[in-house]
């Protein structure tokens, strides 16, 4: 989960994308040579073995399959086969695919991400990732405990807990202090907050972008806005 929302690619998906480079290389390579004759005879074994599923054209063929481009498989000496760069692009993006929509299914079938689902329901770079590369000493300040230190009560989602729950913080205050701190960013951002509903309040704090807070906020004081979500998170905690 953690790689999806830092844009980076599971050692998996790299490795179907490097076979799917050299398989490319061996489909444009002479008709005549040696490498393409023996991909020929290793697509003719594994079409018509069934106990041939080790070796690098099954390998390939299964990943052909789970990317949906298949139809290549079938085509791999004809006029049709993609050249060097439509194939690098070609399978860089089912691979992609592929790998969001499994990231999609885990996000739909487990309860353990119901909220990164409402924060992050794209697979793109996170929000908080961006602002960390800039202003990397801010991830100190996202650290949460395992439990509220101040209740010590256990609660499903700690900062929610800590921001709307916990009977012994002075939680209501932190969060009229933090909402009156906005007016720095403009009226339209301020009104914004005042009037937000709890869940949406948190989900904005936790990085969610959507099109009216970007239409209250100028691009360039998100960073700022959101060094002070995680300051007001640390004296939560």
């Amino acid at each position: 989960m953690v790689k999806g929302l830092s844009r980076s690619m599971s050692f998996e998906a790299y490795m179907d994308t490097q076979k799917f480079t050299f398989y490319g290389l061996l489909c444009r390579s002479s008709a005549h040579g040696i490498a393409r004759k023996l991909l020929l005879i290793r697509h003719y074994q594994h079409k018509n073995s069934h106990s041939l599923t080790l070796g690098f054209v099954p390998d390939v063929m299964r990943i052909l399959t789970k990317c949906k481009l298949d139809f290549y498989a079938s085509h791999f000496t004809s006029d049709k086969f993609p050249s060097k760069h439509q194939w690098k692009h070609l399978c860089k993006t089912a691979v992609r695919n592929h790998k969001t929509s499994l990231w999609k299914a885990r996000l739909d079938t487990s309860r353990d991400f119901e909220l990164c689902k409402q924060i992050h329901p794209q697979m793109h770079l996170s929000s908080i990732w961006s602002v960390a590369r800039v202003r990397p000493q801010s991830l100190a300040l996202m650290k949460q405990p395992v439990e509220c230190h101040i209740c010590l009560l256990p609660c499903d989602i700690q900062i929610e807990h800590s921001l709307f729950e916990c009977s012994l913080s002075d939680q209501v205050q932190k969060r009229n202090d933090f909402t009156l701190t906005l007016v720095n960013f403009g009226s339209p951002f301020f009104e914004l907050f005042r009037t937000l509903p709890n869940k949406t309040f948190l989900t904005y704090i936790l990085g969610y972008i959507d099109e009216n807070l970007t239409n209250a906020l100028d691009v360039s004081h998100f960073p700022d806005f959101l060094t002070l979500c995680a300051k007001l998170c640390n004296e939560l905690y």
